[in-house]
């Protein structure tokens, strides 16, 4: 036997492995397995000798086998035609590797595994990366999940590098049609037989191939096979195969991941590895604006990077990441754009209205439906066909949202395209009704205040949006919801900028009763952030201007502010006066609001004076008009003054049952400037029961707090108890 060509032998054998296997060691079937290997071969006389040997029995297989010497492999093992990736080592995705290698188990049924998303997002590099993982840990993997082979087949026929777009591979390298998932199945596998073999017998010699070993199969790119017969070619993929897919459309396989941007922590473990390796500098904040200018997606990472390795500033690489236009998104999305034009010119409106509104607040399908002008089941059928091609992606509260190049491109559409320049009028029309259905103040009346939570950054992207095209009617439209909301929960930033677009629109229209509006909204952030004194000047004008435009809320509106600060600074007696006058004008206008806030204020005054019998009957009469108003959420704060009464008094037990409540309801409603106050005096409290540790627990809550609002006394008098209980603790 040692006589015999081993590498001729050894194919053979293998060959008759295969087919006995196929068979189930079946005796009888041996004459058909002669039949099939011995045609053409009756000239050597060994391999017939070796073939009827197979065709007596198995056990004669077996022992002939043992008989001839391992063979030396030129191959390496496994078998594989693994390209290397383009990075030093692969960051980040652990999720989903362990959850490949789980697919990749002999025990996982599916043989179907499949890595979905956008362009960039590092489809290919995660397949890549798992293939290397099984190639490398070959030898020391238990042997039933070792892979014998590994197949790599790209369609991809361009990548996107520093240069710009350059060919994936040669051009007769690209996969095109299933007779070139053939020929690279055989080159890999060395199987000549496949390759020689009439086209229509390669289909079974790959299929027996296939079976003779553990395979992993990565095609890559599916998305841009045109080739029918490609798709029934992988669900009929023989045991053991595995198959890991990678494409930019949703498939319908059993084991399938949409991958995303990376998150922050492993962008930055990206973004630093790739700087160390070119060795470019960045700091922290350039780290974190390239972040957030790629949104995690692992290719305008390195790109940007490779960018100023190559020579240009930050600045340059940075305008490069934000254009709308150019090979990034081209490369990224443009097909897919494309695509989804084609298919469905309703998803087409979809996407361009979803890109309007803030990603992180998102869009709710009944606002895309109304800008888009669909019935629900062209919405539906729209919408789940862009969740398909990854241009759209849904939130666990059922909203929708892109990603920042998504948004980026459509803006250029806006410009660009007649046919869809109607859409951000529908969007701001949208806007302006969710505004009044929630009344444009809300301060006067019961509303939705989880909606409005929701929806307020699409307010605010609103209000930034009219400002930048001048559209003074559709801002002044949205800016008294928008002004308000953040006014109430502490967004002051915010609300200083609100503040100033609805400045620029009223001197567009000339409007000088709107400018009162202006002058009291300052003068109550001003008074929160101690600027005491702007705030009085700021009242004055209000008052001046309402009083010109018999503009009864306004100047109702700056009595009570300018009471609120009078009582802070001494002067209490004018700011009793003031707050009565409020509950007077209150009543005439039938404002239930004011005066409520009104008696608020006077509780506070009788309580500094001393007077706690008739700071409670005040407590008692806005506890009656705010539930008489429906203005349940009022209670709020009158729990908070009746606290702080209770506390004055040395009541500490109903002084904490009444600030706890306080807390519960603002940190409902979102008020982080009502939940800092009561978390201050709730330390107070706790200081004065010696509860040290929920003391300076809550101190520091409140030193937090006021530190973000900007309420600098505020947060000077909680860093003052807090030094004070920890020298105690």
């Amino acid at each position: 036997m040692t006589t015999i060509d081993i590498s001729v032998l050894r194919g053979r054998l293998n060959a008759v492995f295969d087919d006995v296997q196929t068979d189930a060691f079946c005796l009888d079937h041996f004459p058909a397995v002669y039949d099939k290997f011995g045609h053409g071969m009756r000239r050597d006389e060994k391999l017939t000798l070796l073939l009827d040997h197979c065709r007596r029995a198995p056990e004669e297989l077996v022992r002939l086998s043992a008989l001839l010497p391992t063979p030396t492999f030129t191959s390496p093992r496994p078998y594989h035609n693994l390209p290397y990736g383009d990075y030093t080592s692969f960051v980040g995705r652990e999720g989903e590797r362990a959850w490949l290698r789980d697919c990749l188990s002999p025990t996982d049924r599916a043989w179907q595994i499949a890595l979905t998303g956008i362009g960039g997002v590092g489809k290919s590099a995660l397949a890549l990366s798992i293939a290397h993982e099984y190639r490398e840990r070959y030898s020391v993997l238990p042997v039933e999940e070792r892979f014998e082979a590994i197949i790599w087949i790209s369609a991809k026929e361009e990548v996107l590098t520093v240069q710009g777009r350059e060919l994936a591979d040669l051009p007769d390298l690209i996969l095109r049609t299933l007779e070139d998932v053939y020929a690279v199945i055989a080159r890999t596998l060395e199987r000549e037989d496949i390759t020689r073999a009439r086209p229509e017998d390669q289909a079974r010699l790959v299929e027996r191939a296939l079976k003779h070993q553990r395979t992993l199969l990565i095609m890559d790119n599916l998305e841009s096979v045109k080739d029918e017969r490609i798709k029934p070619f992988l669900q009929r993929l023989p045991a053991p195969t595995k198959a890991i897919i990678t494409s930019r459309e949703w498939l319908d396989v059993a084991d399938i991941r949409a991958l995303t941007g990376l998150t922050w922590e492993e962008s930055d473990l990206l973004i630093v590895q790739e700087t160390d390796e070119r060795r470019v500098r960045l700091e922290p904040a350039q780290r974190q604006r390239i972040f957030e200018l790629t949104s995690g997606l692992p290719l305008p990472i390195r790109l940007a990077i490779g960018r100023m390795a190559g020579g240009e500033s930050y600045e340059s690489t940075e305008r490069w990441l934000g254009d709308a236009t150019g090979e990034l998104p081209e490369y990224c999305i443009q097909g897919q754009m494309t695509l989804v034009r084609e298919r469905d010119p309703n998803a087409w409106n979809i996407v361009l209205a979803c890109a309007l509104f803030d990603r992180a607040a998102g869009a709710s399908r009944k606002a895309l439906g109304c800008i888009a002008d669909l019935s629900e089941v062209d919405r539906d059928h729209a919408l789940t066909h862009l969740q398909r091609v990854f241009l759209i992606n849904k939130t666990e509260t059922d909203r929708f949202w892109v990603l920042p190049i998504v948004q980026r491109y459509v803006s250029v559409q806006f410009k660009d395209e007649e046919s869809v320049s109607h859409l951000p009028d529908r969007w701001l029309e949208w806007l302006t009704k969710f505004a009044q259905s929630n009344n444009a103040d809300f301060e006067l009346v019961s509303y939705d205040s989880k909606a409005v939570a929701i929806e307020y950054p699409n307010l605010l992207q609103g209000v930034f949006w009219c400002r930048e095209r001048h559209l003074a009617h559709s801002l002044l439209g949205l800016v008294d919801i928008t002004w308000n909301y953040a006014y109430q929960v502490g967004l002051w930033t915010d609300a200083r900028e609100i503040l100033d677009a609805a400045t620029m629109a009223i001197e567009i229209l000339d409007n000088k009763q709107r400018l009162g509006w202006v002058e009291n909204q300052s003068a109550r952030l001003d008074r929160l952030q101690g600027r005491v004194d702007l705030a009085l000047e700021r009242l004055a004008k209000a008052e001046q201007i309402a009083r010109n435009h018999g503009d009864d809320y306004q100047l109702i509106r700056a009595l009570l502010t300018r009471s609120r600060i009078l009582s802070r600074i001494g002067r209490v007696d004018e700011a009793e006066q003031l707050a009565r006058e409020v509950i007077r004008r209150g009543e005439d206008i039938g404002v239930r609001y004011f005066k409520v806030s009104a008696c608020d204020e006077l509780s506070s005054i009788e309580a500094a004076r001393g007077c706690f019998d008739r700071a409670e009957d005040w407590l008692s009469q806005a506890e009656l008009w705010a539930n008489e108003g429906d203005l349940f959420w009022i209670l709020a704060d009158i729990y908070y003054r009746r606290g702080v009464n209770m506390f004055l008094q040395g009541n500490d037990a109903g002084a904490e049952r009444n600030l706890l409540e306080s807390q519960r309801l603002n940190v409902a409603w979102g008020g982080r400037r009502q939940v800092a106050y009561a978390q201050r005096r709730l330390a107070q409290v706790y200081t004065r029961t010696g509860d040290v540790q929920k003391a300076i627990q809550l101190a520091r809550q409140a030193c937090d707090y006021f530190d973000r609002l900007g309420m600098n006394s505020s947060q000077r008098e909680m860093e003052a108890l807090l030094r004070q209980l920890e020298n105690t603790g």
